[in-house]
């Protein structure tokens, strides 16, 4: 008995490892299928790192930077000056970029377009004595600027301030932590001295991830405000992702409820429209183009 007790038990963890191994299968599955761009980022990052031949020829020497070498402002960002910091830059970038590609797409391809140009100009204006610039550090700050105040918005409007206040304390930390480095001019998690450190680099990436969340709020402000989306309010796409869950939720229960409804006879169509004048029957046919007028993301 002790024996068949002891492979029953053997199976039945074998069974649950199993089990577990396909769950992290399918969970890598699905984050490869939700943040491949980060993914494929943090992939080459890591194969450049093996190869310093690559490295020199996509590096970014500022004193070299004319319009047809744009591109390296670009890849220096992919380069890194040691294993340590590669390491450290590609953790974070995984997380806080895979967070906001699989949640937020067009917000994380809007901040890696505008941090990725911007950083390394910011870091030649303040920094003129650096020959040159690598790193994905302040591509970091901006994309957990981006999700720190992205999850801000969404807890406050879903009424979960608690979680928005974690959120709103994450957004000041990260400036706090940033103030700190800017007064040591040192970073506050990585030592490493084989090369020098430019907290610039990271406020800059704060600061364009803040902008980005806060452009998505005043859209979808100025959308609930008028009631029409927001391509009918004159405004780009920017928040077409941006709230996406109460967007469909809202829909969902606007369709529910005009279908649900029971339709007017014939009779009473009548009586409408012989009772009302043209203009007052051109705004309900308005009224009601408009609340069809649904964008699905």
């Amino acid at each position: 008995m002790n024996v068949l007790g002891t492979c029953g038990d053997r199976d039945h963890h074998g069974r649950r490892l199993i089990d577990a191994a396909a769950a992290l299968v399918a969970d890598l599955r699905a984050g490869i299928a939700a943040a491949p761009t980060i993914l494929l980022l943090s992939a080459v990052a890591m194969l450049l790192q093996l190869s310093p031949e690559l490295q020199s020829l996509l590096e970014l020497r500022f004193a070299d930077l004319i319009c047809g070498s744009l591109w390296r402002l670009a890849s220096s960002h992919l380069l890194h000056w040691s294993w340590n910091h590669c390491l450290w830059d590609a953790v974070v970038f995984l997380a806080a970029g895979g967070m906001c590609e699989s949640r937020w797409p067009g917000a994380c391809r809007r901040v890696l377009f505008w941090s990725a140009g911007l950083i390394p100009l910011v870091v030649m204006v303040v920094a003129p004595e650096l020959q040159c610039y690598r790193g994905l550090s302040g591509v970091d700050s901006a994309l957990f600027a981006l999700a720190a105040a992205m999850l801000l918005q969404e807890e406050w409007r879903s009424g979960r301030r608690m979680m928005a206040s974690v959120a709103g304390l994450a957004v000041l930390c990260q400036f706090l932590k940033i103030a700190a480095e800017i007064q040591a001019g040192q970073t506050l998690f990585v030592s490493d001295r084989t090369f020098v450190p430019v907290p610039m680099a990271h406020l800059t990436g704060a600061l364009v991830g803040s902008l980005v969340a806060a452009c998505y709020a005043v859209v979808i402000h100025k959308a609930s405000a008028t009631g029409f989306p927001a391509s009918e309010c004159g405004v780009s796409p920017l928040a077409a992702e941006a709230d996406h869950s109460r967007s469909e939720t809202a829909w969902t229960a606007g369709m529910r409820a005009t279908m649900t409804a029971p339709a007017p006879s014939t009779r009473m169509a009548l009586r409408c429209s012989t009772d009302r004048t043209a203009t007052g029957a051109r705004h309900v046919r308005h009224d009601a183009a408009r609340r069809w007028t649904v964008k699905i993301d």
